[in-house]
C-alpha cells in the first residue's frame, strides 16, 4: 500500500522504489527505526486484541458497512454510517477477519499509517515515534476510526487527494479550500499571461 503512494506522489519507477527500500535497509538508523516500528505495530495489535474491548466504530458501524458492500448490499442500511462508499474499500480485508482480530489489526494499521504520513511530511524518526506515542494518537487508534485513510490524502496530488481528505471534512476541509483557492489563482494567472501575450502580438 505504501509503495503505491510513493509511486502516485513521486512518479517513481518500480526499480527506483526497490532502490529506496534497499537504501532504507542499508541505512543503520533507518533500519533500526523500521525494526522498532514493526515491533511497535505488533505490540499495539496484541495489546488491542487482548486488553481493549471492541469499540462501537468497528463493531456497529465500519465492519458491518464493509460487509454489506462486500455482499453488494446497501451500506447505508447500517445505522450511523454516513461516509462515501469508497471509504469502505480499505476496510474490507479487515472486516472479513474475526471481529476482534480485524479490530486489532485495523487499530495497529491506523497508527502505523499515521506515523508513515508524519514521517513522509518531513518529521524526523525520533519525532515520528514521539507523535505515535501521544495520548491523542493512541486514543485515535483505540477508537478504530478512518483518520489514517484521510491522512494519506495529504501525500497525494489534489485531484486524487480530495477523494480521501473529504471523507472527514472536519479534518481535510480547510486543505480542500486552500487547494481550490490556489487552483483559482493559477487559472487567473494563466489567463492574465494569455491576454498579455495577445496584446504583445505584432499588428
Amino acid at each position: 500500500m505504501y509503495g503505491l503512494f510513493f509511486t502516485i506522489q513521486e512518479g517513481v519507477s518500480l526499480e527506483n522504489y526497490i532502490n529506496k527500500v534497499k537504501a532504507i535497509v542499508n541505512n543503520r538508523e533507518k533500519r533500526t527505526f523500521l525494526i522498532c516500528f514493526s515491533l511497535l505495530f505488533f505490540f499495539l495489535a496484541i495489546l488491542v486484541y487482548f486488553v481493549y474491548p471492541v469499540q462501537e466504530h468497528w463493531q456497529s458501524i465500519f465492519r458491518p458497512a464493509a460487509l454489506e458492500i462486500l455482499h453488494f448490499r446497501n451500506p447505508y442500511t447500517v445505522e450511523k454510517f454516513f461516509n462515501p462508499p469508497w471509504a469502505l474499500l480499505p476496510i474490507i480485508p479487515f472486516a472479513v477477519l474475526p471481529e476482534r482480530l480485524g479490530n486489532a489489526l485495523w487499530a495497529a494499521t491506523s497508527i502505523a499509517t499515521l506515523g508513515f504520513v508524519f514521517k513522509k511530511l518531513g518529521a524526523s524518526w525520533l519525532l515520528t515515534l514521539a507523535f505515535l506515542l501521544l495520548p491523542f494518537t493512541l486514543y485515535n487508534m483505540v477508537q478504530v476510526n478512518i483518520d489514517w485513510i484521510v491522512a494519506l490524502g495529504f501525500l497525494l496530488s489534489p485531484r486524487w487527494a480530495l477523494f480521501l481528505i473529504l471523507l472527514k471534512p472536519q479534518i481535510g476541509g480547510l486543505l480542500a479550500i486552500y487547494w481550490g483557492i490556489e487552483a483559482w489563482k493559477r487559472e487567473e494567472s494563466d489567463r492574465s499571461r494569455m491576454f498579455l501575450d495577445l496584446y504583445r502580438l505584432p499588428s
